[in-house]
């Protein structure tokens, strides 16, 4: 072939582009292992950083094995491809993707987040948007106490895997796994119902300022429960506790101490319904009947309640009229002044306080007795006539007052007591003019009236008629612990054990004015008067015009019998006209 022929140009310009193909295909070669070398290199000392007191030895290792492999496969794609044969061509050259090879991305590095269902964590009080492709963590809380052995993963240390179900009544979140970062893991969290809305019942107050009634309810004292209302969920799961050694100490002798003096415990004050405070003079007029008393009404100091004939009031069950200032209640036989039961039931009749007065004329009262009273005064002022008190349950009984009944009627009541009950102190007076007690049911055993004399009192007992159904308890018992006086006349006592009995707590008092004459003693099973003192007792009608009973001193008597300490003689021998 000629040298200068086209074909031998165009066989060495191929020979040539050929070779220097070669010797640019090696240089990228050359070139690209210093790269991955340099990264090796650059790996190699980031693992070492993280990991270089772990795994140094290791990562030297994996090093070396790295080098080889990617001088191995330097090796193989320099050696490759039959560089020396003409007859390959341009096309057969390897390229300098080919020569590095498929390129080997490193494998994504996976993290799964998964939310723990257990009480790991405090209670979180927000959720916060976590950062793209990485887990979340709980936002920060103000630390709780922990329970010993519950391990609980510190600060610095990778989070527990979940166990178990999560005690109520948080909600059971399921692990989640990787999703696209386009969505992120959220918690949910129960809510709780409000609180229910206390309901305070407040009395109404006097404008006059401050007076506190006797029944004002108090604010009641309120626990709300736990979350609103919402029943106690179940009990907290507990971190089983690390195994730990226990220790056997040899038991010390224990001695048992002395028991502390304990306190009587004071009972409770109990809760007062709600009042209503009357302040002021108010007058209740036959426009307004019928009043209607729904709850305690209370007569505040100072203030008057004046009640005109013929007006009704209607009383609930349990209500009662609180008198500490003045309740006037006038009415006559056409209009009387009525307290009636306004629903059915049995309320509470009237109390007078301290410093506070009643003055009932002309006034029925009629299903009183919830608390066993119908009147009741305590240290005031009572004036009631012309009065009856039935239907009801409830009795007269007055502490240290002043009191006067006249025509007063008890009658139709079921009564766990006496009827009329009357504890007299120092200066206090009683009068007991023209009063019926008759027609009630009154416990076994019980006086259908008794007084009991606690100071110097005076009483005047005329032209009463006492009664009793049963054979057993006393028309009137006067138990006395101090010297009285009184004026006992014209009074009947029919049937019962005792038609009058003077009792006292010691047998040697002396000072007594007791004047007892013009009675009438019929129809006792036992005597128609009775005494542990010389009380005398003459000129009274026995039931017959022999006279009294007595077995010593007039023993062919047929009248009721008489106590062996009273004086009886003379005695009447007819009925007295005065006697009702």
């Amino acid at each position: 072939m000629d040298l200068f022929s086209p074909e031998h140009n165009r066989s060495r310009w191929f020979e040539r582009a050929r070779q220097g193909a070669v010797a640019a295909g090696r240089r990228g070669l050359l070139m690209a292992a210093r790269f991955r070398t340099y990264g090796a290199s650059l790996y190699s000392a980031i693992l070492r950083s993280q990991f270089a007191a772990r795994a140094r030895d290791n990562q030297i290792l994996l090093l070396g094995l790295a080098l080889l492999l990617i001088t191995i496969i330097m090796a193989h794609f320099a050696s490759g491809g039959g560089g020396d044969q003409l007859g390959g061509g341009i096309n057969e050259t390897p390229t300098l993707s080919a020569l590095v090879g498929r390129t080997t991305s490193t494998p994504e590095r996976k993290t799964s987040t998964t939310i723990p269902t257990s009480k790991s964590y405090p209670d979180p009080v927000g959720v916060a948007t976590p950062s793209e492709g990485l887990p979340t963590s709980p936002p920060a809380q103000t630390p709780r106490a922990t329970a010993v052995g519950s391990n609980y993963p510190g600060p610095d240390e990778p989070l527990p895997s979940p166990v178990g179900s999560p005690p109520g009544p948080f909600v059971t979140q399921p692990a989640l796994s990787p999703s696209p970062r386009s969505q992120a893991p959220t918690q949910v969290f129960p809510t709780f119902p409000p609180p229910p809305t206390r309901r305070v019942v407040q009395p109404t107050q006097p404008s006059g300022g401050g007076y506190p009634p006797p029944s004002e309810e108090p604010e009641p004292q309120e626990t709300p429960p736990p979350f609103g209302g919402v029943p106690s969920a179940t009990p907290r799961a507990t971190a089983p506790a690390a195994p730990q050694a226990t220790a056997t100490a040899t038991a010390l002798p224990t001695t048992t101490p002395t028991p502390l003096p304990t306190s009587t415990p004071v009972p409770p004050t109990p809760t007062s319904p709600p009042s209503r405070v009357i302040s002021g003079d108010v007058r209740w007029t036959p426009s307004d009947s019928p009043v209607i008393v729904d709850m305690d009404t209370v007569i505040a100091p100072g203030a008057t309640l004046t009640i005109e004939p013929g007006v009704d009031i209607w009383v609930a069950s349990g209500a009662r009229f609180i008198v500490s200032g003045r309740l006037v209640a006038g009415g006559d036989a056409g209009l009387p002044v009525r307290f009636v039961s306004g629903d059915g039931g049995s309320w509470g009749g009237i109390a007078i306080h301290e410093g506070g007065s009643a003055q009932l004329v002309g006034v029925q009262i009629r299903g009183a007795g919830s608390q066993g009273l119908a009147i009741v005064a305590h240290g005031g002022q009572l004036v009631v006539n012309d009065t009856i008190i039935t239907e009801g349950s409830g009795s007269i009984v007055t502490y240290g007052s002043t009191v006067e009944l006249r025509r007063t009627v008890s009658t139709g009541n079921s009564l766990s007591g006496a009827a009329m009950t009357f504890v007299l102190g120092e200066g206090n007076s009683l009068t007991l003019v023209g009063n019926s007690i008759t027609g009630n049911q009154i416990a076994v055993g019980s006086p259908a009236a008794q007084i009991v004399v606690q100071g110097a009192a005076a009483l005047e007992v005329t032209g009463n008629f006492f009664t009793l159904a049963g054979p057993t308890g006393s028309n009137l018992l006067i138990d006395a612990s101090v010297p009285y006086t009184a004026a006992i006349t014209c009074n009947t006592f029919y049937g019962g054990s005792v038609g009058l009995a003077l009792n006292t707590s010691q047998p040697n008092l002396k000072g007594f004015a007791v004047g007892v004459a013009q009675n009438v003693f019929e129809h006792h099973t036992t005597r128609g008067a009775s005494g542990d003192l010389a009380f005398d007792v003459a000129n009274n009608w026995w039931g017959h015009p022999s006279g009294p009973f007595e077995a010593t001193r007039n023993p062919s008597g047929q009248g009721d019998a008489v106590g062996v300490n009273l004086i009886f003689d003379p005695w009447l021998t007819s009925r007295p006209e005065c006697a009702p």
